[in-house]
């Protein structure tokens, strides 16, 4: 038995038949019906979930008739040339072969997870396509129009980004789970339900239309019987622990560096910690020069590198972050409103002590000082911008904790021109990032500039809640106590974002 190290991967040999497993570097990425899939996507294809993979090995190609041969002494199909790829074999006659194939050469084969599968046919070069390599199916597969009635040799068509051929046709191939519905819940390594009746197929064949050949597109077959048109491809375990998986999720430990530059398309994102939380946040909202890197188009209103992207929906933050975390390695996402907020106020850093003694002291000086406070902060905004504006008894109640500590008005002050663009002194356009006093953790524009969108939908409108005020806001509405409620389809001039890492305490 051989094992020939490759730079993409290993080639084994079972007496003179050779084949090739490559090397799938261990990432996070939406799985499902995205965008790219286009209206084909169907019920079976959502929730669209975000998954994480450790790395792992596949076939380049199918199991070709030559293979199957060699290792079980008899093959099966409706053709006879050996470099096909093997059909008319159940998902148990699969387990049979892959058993044999183990104690042949002494490596631990299987099948590949459906997410597996799917994370490998996508090709992870950060751009996604609605077939494995191609919006196009002519180029990379054999479907229905292209392939004459049958299949074909192996690895005639074009290979996906990880150099993969008939991701897309051909011959559809058996995965290692059972078929179920999808859970909308992020998940590691998933290996599918439990128990069921039928296994997961993916890929599509050479008898399949191309509405039916998305990547995505997904089915369950009765694991005992073989079907005309479905073979198999070989998964190996990876490297586990290795850099590469070590990058599924950051594994910053409490008590390490609070700052991590992240390097990718030819851009640096600087998260610091939030100190008292278990996440890290982008020091800067996401710029138009970070956007563009990985987008290609700019859909801001005032252009320049150095200012904050804005016209975003929160829909197209989630296509940003998908591509970032292709790139990169890392699983970002949006914060919550609960996370935004804490940030804003400084974390466990944030806020003026009320000074009482005593629990008791605390709540009685915060419930007196509410008020006076309220008209002090009217005659601040009465005195920068020459209008007198009445606040209401209450509107600092989100300022205050349970123990009476008082926050700022804004992200690190009361007076909002120290740390934010508004209404008044951003002339009526966006500014570049970092221009304005941090807050106390070092975040910069966390008041002004754009408002931020978060995950948190408001219970009585149903829509997410974008906080911290813009360029456009007046100083009432940019106080951390304000929120606007925005679709997550909406494309407003007044909308950004801040990214987040979960810490592996």
């Amino acid at each position: 038995m051989n094992i020939i190290a490759t730079i993409l991967g290993l080639v084994f040999a079972v007496g003179n038949v050779q084949f090739e497993m490559t090397e799938i570097p261990g990432g996070a990425f939406l799985m499902g019906g995205t965008k790219e899939q286009q209206s084909e996507a169907g019920s079976t294809d959502l929730p669209v979930h975000r998954v994480a993979v450790s790395s792992y090995y596949i076939g380049k190609t199918e199991v070709t008739r030559r293979l199957w041969k060699a290792v079980m002494g008899e093959d099966s199909g409706d053709w006879l040339a050996e470099d096909l790829p093997i059909e008319w074999v159940s998902w148990e006659q699969c387990q049979v072969f892959i058993h044999r194939l183990d104690s042949i050469t002494g490596q631990p084969f299987r099948l590949p997870t459906e997410a597996e599968w799917e994370y490998a046919a996508r090709g992870g070069n950060g751009k996604q396509y609605h077939y494995a390599g191609s919006n196009d199916y002519d180029p990379i597969g054999w479907l229905y129009l292209n392939s004459q009635n049958r299949t074909h040799a192996v690895a005639q068509k074009a290979p996906n980004g990880f150099g993969l051929y008939d991701m897309t046709g051909n011959v559809a191939e058996w995965c290692a789970d059972w078929y179920g519905a999808y859970s909308a819940e992020t998940q590691i390594d998933p290996t599918g339900p439990k128990e069921g009746k039928r296994r997961v197929v993916r890929g599509s064949s050479w008898d399949t239309s191309t509405l039916n050949a998305r990547l995505s597109a997904r089915e369950g077959r009765d694991p005992s019987y073989s079907f005309y048109d479905c073979g198999l491809r070989l998964a190996m375990d990876g490297q586990k622990g290795s850099e590469t998986n070590n990058r599924l999720f950051p594994t910053m430990k409490a008590g390490q560096d609070s700052v991590m530059k992240i390097h990718v398309a030819g851009q640096t994102i600087k998260m610091l910690r939030v100190p008292g939380s278990k996440i890290m946040m982008s020091e800067t909202e996401v710029t138009q020069s970070l956007w563009k890197a990985l987008m290609k188009k700019n859909p801001s209103s005032h252009k320049g590198g150095s200012l904050p992207v804005n016209g975003v929906s929160k829909n197209d933050c989630q296509d940003f972050i998908y591509k970032l975390d292709s790139l990169s390695g890392y699983t970002f996402r949006l914060p919550t409103e609960e996370e935004w907020m804490y940030a804003a106020q400084g974390g466990n850093r944030g806020g003026k002590s009320s000074n009482s003694s005593d629990e008791k002291g605390k709540k009685q000086k915060t419930a007196k000082y509410k008020k006076r406070k309220n008209i002090e902060r009217a005659a601040v905004v009465t005195a920068m911008i020459g209008v007198h504006i009445d606040v209401p008894e209450d509107a600092t109640l989100a300022l205050f904790n349970e123990s009476g500590t008082q926050h700022y008005a804004y992200a690190g002050s009361d007076y909002i021109d120290e740390v934010g663009w508004y209404n008044t002194n951003s002339k009526q356009k966006l500014h570049p990032v970092k221009q304005k006093k941090p807050n106390e953790i070092g975040l910069y524009d966390m008041t002004g500039n754009v408002s931020e969108w978060t995950t948190t939908i408001d219970s009585v409108s149903g829509k997410y809640l974008v906080l911290g005020g813009c360029f456009i806001s007046s100083a009432t509405t940019a106080m951390l106590s304000e929120a606007l409620h925005l679709s997550g389809t909406t494309q407003s001039e007044s909308c950004g974002f801040r990214l987040v890492l979960e810490i592996d305490e």
